[in-house]
């Protein structure tokens, strides 16, 4: 509808002879359909115009259009939202009975939560995340409130809620909640999670713990042993005081639906091989996704239990920083039993070399479609030509960022080999390559690149853009040549000029000898194109 026709509409029913005749001769279904076209604050201002120009009749009809108009009311974490919200549109919204089911904004106190939790019976989605000024007495009122319908809550980073929030939460009236995220809520420990293991939050298929520092074994055990059985994505990412006895009670325990487990570590990490091994021959048998990364602590012993355990279903495995991870961990990984992985990161394990990636090329992970071997060190041309030789036909995603032991030998000969159906290259940082690969890529078998990063690349220069900018890669729809000093107006001129009419955005913060005339200049004549570092 246009904004003519609204600006009309929103005059018209200003003028209260102009909204006694639409009332009285339009059904009040078709009234409430018209406002749909109009923005919150025309409702508010014919509200005001109703309530204080007509007689209860009218008046009344009027609150029966904005119960019936049939658009959910979703608050965002914006502008227009939080000076409303300051200005007191909650109790706008609860007084007029709106069908408000999304909530996402964290400019709230307690009392305002208090609202929320008697005055929205309709809301489905609350995140109030990293707010200081929500406490428990907030979460009391939620989980005794008429929120009956809410599925989601985000309290993650509100650092005044305790265990006694979260134990009000899981024995309240929240039933219908699949998802909870309390993470970096520093001040709930084992208790909590012991409650909400065992309360009325069985419906969970969802729960993010993610940097919860007093969260330890204890409560791993609780959530093991609970009443979660739905649950099917857990994250306990930087809980750093659990160990191998929590994963030994969660691959043994009643989560075995659950189809992604996430844990993050550090060097302190109490995780081991035992852990990992535990996981691999434990009950998790539908386990899809395991980002498992604790750093120094999985050896090669982990992997192998890893590739030949219970896992079958696993389609994602992160075990990047795995610093004690070789070339037999990957070979145990590729020949073994995890035959539907699409996804494998392995980046920044610096002892795998050329004798793992030969041997992935020739294993059994035909369904990969993405790896990631982000500075790999020891990988050299000689794997990844092993890797392009090969036939992997589902093969979307390539991290080759940091490798800088590969050279233009082997990115000449990705770009003219097998693996055609790449739609995202990065090879940021290798040092060694020339305008060379850009030529290559530019003229080779890669046509279904949407994403190409080659930031930090020394040695490209505009002659290397503009043959990019001039090849068959119009699929290309994101390019980063951050950081590269030999770049200069010419080849973004170039880039502007050539082939890649799809390019949606570009990334030139640090190359120094591209001008703020040049970039205006582009802006003006692609103004589809989003360039970012001026």
């Amino acid at each position: 509808m246009s904004s003519e026709f609204t600006g009309a509409l929103t005059t018209q029913m200003d003028n209260t002879a102009q909204m006694d005749s639409l009332f009285h001769y339009l059904p009040l279904d078709i009234i409430a359909q018209l406002m749909t076209y109009l923005s919150i604050d025309d409702w508010g201002r014919l509200d005001v115009a109703f309530l204080y120009n007509h007689h209860a009749e009218r008046r009344e009809r009027w609150l029966q259009v904005l119960m019936s108009i049939p658009t959910d009311v979703k608050v965002e974490d914006n502008d227009f939202w939080n000076i409303r919200i300051k200005k007191g549109i909650l109790k706008w919204l609860i007084a007029r009975g709106m069908n408000v089911t999304s909530f996402r904004n964290g400019n709230v106190t307690d009392q305002q939560l208090m609202d929320i939790a008697n005055g929205l019976p309709m809301l489905q989605i609350l995140n109030i995340s990293s707010r200081e000024n929500v406490t428990d007495a907030g979460l009391v009122a939620l989980a005794n409130g008429n929120l009956t319908s809410l599925t989601s809550l985000d309290i993650s980073w509100c650092t005044n809620i305790s265990d006694e929030g979260v134990i009000a939460l899981a024995n309240g009236s929240v039933t219908s909640m699949t998802s909870l995220n309390i993470s970096g809520c520093d001040d709930i420990s084992d208790e909590g999670i012991h409650a909400i293991a065992n309360g009325n939050l069985t419906n969970l298929t969802s729960l993010y713990t993610s940097s919860c520092e007093n969260i330890t074994d204890k409560g791993l055990v609780s959530l093991a042993n609970g009443n979660l059985t739905s649950l099917t994505s857990l994250d306990l990412n930087f809980c750093d005081d659990i160990s191998d006895k929590g994963l030994v009670a969660i691959a043994n325990g009643n989560l075995t639906n659950l189809l992604s487990l996430n844990i993050y570590g550090d060097s302190n990490s109490s995780i081991t091989d035992k852990g990992v091994i535990a996981l691999a021959k434990g009950n998790l048998t539908k386990l899809t996704s395991l980002n498992l990364c604790v750093r120094n602590k999985i050896t090669d012993v982990g992997v192998k239990a890893l590739a030949n355990g219970n896992l079958t279903s696993l389609t994602s495995l992160n075990l990047v920083e795995s610093y004690n991870i070789t070339d037999k961990g990957v070979i145990a990984l590729v020949n073994g039993n995890l035959t539907k992985l699409t996804s494998l990161d392995i980046g920044y394990c610096d002892h795998i070399s050329d004798i793992g990636i030969v041997a992935l090329a020739k294993g059994n992970l035909a369904n990969l479609a993405s790896l990631n071997i982000i500075f790999c060190l020891n990988i050299t041309d000689v794997g990844l030509v092993a890797l392009v030789r090969t036939t992997l036909p589902n093969m979307l995603s390539l991290n080759l960022s940091g490798c800088k032991n590969i050279t233009n030998v082997g990115l000449v000969a990705l770009a003219n080999g097998n693996l055609t159906s790449l739609t995202s290259l990065d090879m940021g940082y290798c040092k060694n390559i020339t305008n060379a690969v850009l030529v290559a890529l530019a003229n080779g078998n890669l046509t279904n690149l949407s994403t190409l990063n080659i930031l930090w690349c020394d040695n490209i220069s505009d002659d290397g853009v503009k043959a990019l900018a001039n090849g068959n890669l119009r699929s290309l729809t994101s390019l980063d040549i951050s950081n590269n000093n030999a770049i200069s107006d010419v080849g973004l001129i170039a880039l502007a000029n050539g082939n890649l009419r799809n390019l949606a955005s570009l990334n030139i913060d640090g190359c120094k000898k591209i001008t703020a005339a040049c970039v205006d200049t582009i802006r003006r004549r692609r103004p589809e194109l989003d360039i970012a570092g001026r």
